[in-house]
């Protein structure tokens, strides 16, 4: 019975959970990616180069985020931007 309880115990140990998914269905290599997982999502909303809405600001963001473009086009930047 000893032995039984040893053994029990020492497999529970070794026991881990299983990593939460990117997402319900992911699948492969990138299944247990955290990618941008409890961070906010900030959206591109103009082509300017500076300003709340654009793509500098949510490149300048220090928090984790992840950017949603809701315009197309060409943004002219009139300094680099270091990602």
């Amino acid at each position: 019975m000893i032995v039984c309880l040893c053994f029990l115990a020492l497999s529970c140990l070794g026991q881990a959970a299983e990593p939460i998914l990117a997402f319900p269905t992911a699948e492969g290599f990138g299944r247990h990616a955290e990618g941008g997982r409890g961070g906010k999502v900030l959206f591109v909303t103009h082509l300017r180069d500076h300003g709340p809405g654009s793509l500098r600001a949510a490149i300048e963001d220090p928090e984790p985020r992840t950017v949603i473009f809701r315009v197309g086009g060409t943004i002219e930047l009139e300094a680099p931007l270091r990602i």
